[in-house]
């Protein structure tokens, strides 16, 4: 805890940290609100499940935009617009549920039109460590990031249901979801008043950088690309998060609550208490991360994955409760290390110009993943039982594992023989 203690005493990073913590956890609420409105106001799990999948289409469709777009323009500027803009959009659906004129069509284009919002917000977000925290502090800064994640996920859930458990106003979600935008663009506005987050108040220049706002993007794209193609650690991570991500998705989501709940009417405290373990293992990996080191590489992602694999396979093959209970451990730290490691190979193998697009295209990878896992693993599932399915996905990510390393390698072998070539050339 010593790490995250310190790196939060930047008080720059400490700013950033509130803004992403506040956003997030208002995020979950809203996301969750929109749900049960949904099904409130249809009664219908068909209708419910649109929604849900409108919240995943920005990120699909406009990720890779928003990526560059948060590269091209101030980041602090983009953040606090995008945090404005989310909040006038729900008190907008404040408005329309305390009048009763919500409508399905506006449950469905509301949470649409914010998660627009947050796919250009999101990666200015974690672009910014780059800018706000040291190279030797960016464990530590990743560990925080890693923990809001783990925390929100933990506790808005629990404020969404005392929200319920205290009455049926669902305009409370939107109303702190509102706030919590406000909160954070009064953070981050307070953040450019510091020397360090003044770097976000300007875009960082590439050579040669087209004028206009469109052409300077579709350079950019280009540029960002052709680095990619020439950079054997972040061919293996994109390949890899896409891989490992497709293979586990079907298996962590619906797997496990197959598995650990197998009458749908029987008691689900089981299955209730691996979600809070599988938290508390990934809070655990993030306090201890920093303190074994300072600095993270593709043998620490490949570690991740192997964690990752193995608690897969637990869970598939497990013959009793206690071995899933050791499975969902491992899985808990093995996303989280991967999660982590994640970000610090783009931090460090990205250009700062490009560090959005970095962010923005993990993003991507990760949503896209998610919608054909659930797809594919859902099928085998009626083919082969779940216990079966899960297994085959721990070892099919042991698979992905060496098809990344093997994309790694082919890269460093093209641009051996494009030096050779140059060289001989020359």
């Amino acid at each position: 805890m010593v790490k995250q203690v310190e790196v939060l005493g930047r008080n720059g990073f400490r700013l950033l940290a509130g803004s992403t913590l506040v956003s997030r956890f208002g995020d979950i609420i809203a996301g969750l609100g929109f749900l049960y409105v949904a099904y409130r106001t249809t009664g219908s799990q068909s209708a419910t499940t649109v929604v849900a999948v409108a919240e995943v289409v920005p990120y699909l469709l406009f990720g890779l935009l928003g990526g560059v777009l948060s590269d091209s323009l101030p980041k602090l500027r983009v953040m606090k617009a995008a945090n404005w803009y989310r909040a006038g959009l729900e008190v907008v659906t404040v408005g329309l549920l305390l009048t009763g004129t919500m409508t399905y069509a506006a449950i469905v284009l509301l949470p649409l039109l914010i998660q627009i919002g947050g796919v250009i917000y999101n990666p200015c977000s974690r672009a910014s460590v780059v800018h706000v925290v040291d190279p030797e502090d960016r464990v530590g800064a990743n560990s925080v990031m890693s923990l809001i994640e783990n925390i929100t996920a933990i506790v808005a859930p629990l404020a969404a249901s005392a929200i319920l458990f205290f009455g049926d106003a669902l305009w409370v979600f939107f109303a702190i979801d509102a706030l919590t935008f406000v909160v954070g663009a009064l953070l981050l506005g307070a953040l450019g008043r510091q020397s360090r987050g003044a770097e976000l108040l300007v875009a960082e220049a590439v050579p040669e950088d087209a004028p206009h706002v469109v052409a300077r993007t579709w350079s950019r794209f280009r540029l960002f690309w052709s680095g990619v193609r020439t950079s054997p650690v972040l061919v293996l991570v994109f390949v890899s998060t896409f891989l490992t991500v497709l293979s586990g998705t079907w298996a962590w989501q619906m797997g496990l609550l197959f598995i650990s709940l197998p009458d749908p009417h029987g008691s689900t405290w089981f299955y209730s208490s691996m979600l809070a373990l599988y938290a508390v293992a990934g809070i655990v990996m993030g306090l201890v991360l920093p303190v074994l080191t300072s600095s993270l590489t593709i043998l620490h992602y490949r570690c991740a994955v192997l964690v990752w694999a193995g608690g897969l396979l637990l869970i598939g093959l497990g013959p009793n409760r206690v071995v899933v209970t050791i499975g969902v451990t491992a899985l808990g730290a093995g996303i989280s290390l991967a999660s982590q490691t994640r970000a610090f190979l783009l931090q460090e193998h990205v250009p700062r110009w490009a560090i959005g697009q970095g962010f923005a295209v993990s993003a991507v990878l990760l949503y896209s993943a998610d919608a054909l896992s659930l797809i594919a693993f859902g099928a085998l599932n009626e083919a082969l039982g779940t216990a079966h399915t899960v297994a085959l996905a721990g070892g099919l990510m042991l698979v992905s594992l060496v098809v990344a390393i093997g994309a790694g390698r082919a890269v460093n072998t093209a641009l051996a023989a494009s030096q050779g070539a140059s060289s001989t050339a020359g």
